[in-house]
């Protein structure tokens, strides 16, 4: 089984997410490029993807200063907002907190957040 999954497609993220359920919920941390721009033009709107990861992932991680910070999966929509509208994007990191993947992921390099 591998360790750990890189998801770039395009703003078709949501629907590998959506298709790959049975196997991302088994608690693989996966890396993705998340864009609001691509996101819509995919046609999933930024609430269904939110939906989508929520159903699946416990915690996001995203890099600031350096650093990798853990934020609950339950405040990602406000980090999509947060990304804005223009063609902007960031690679995230979607865990499992409950997942022994994630419990030594970025050990060496993170934070939590209690946001």
């Amino acid at each position: 089984m591998p360790s750990l999954l890189w998801i770039d497609a395009q703003g078709y993220e949501g629907y590998v997410f959506a298709g790959g359920k049975d196997l991302l919920t088994l608690g693989i941390p996966a890396v993705s490029e998340i864009g609001p721009y691509g996101i819509r033009r995919s046609g999933m709107s930024l609430a269904g993807f939110a939906a989508t990861v929520s159903s699946i992932w416990s915690d996001y991680w995203v890099e600031r200063r350096e650093r990798f910070i853990r934020y609950p999966i339950s405040v990602f929509d406000r980090y999509i907002e947060e990304l804005g509208t223009e063609d902007y994007f960031e690679n995230v990191i979607f865990t499992n907190s409950n997942s022994p993947y994630a419990k030594n992921a970025f050990a060496n390099n993170c934070t939590n957040s209690d946001k």
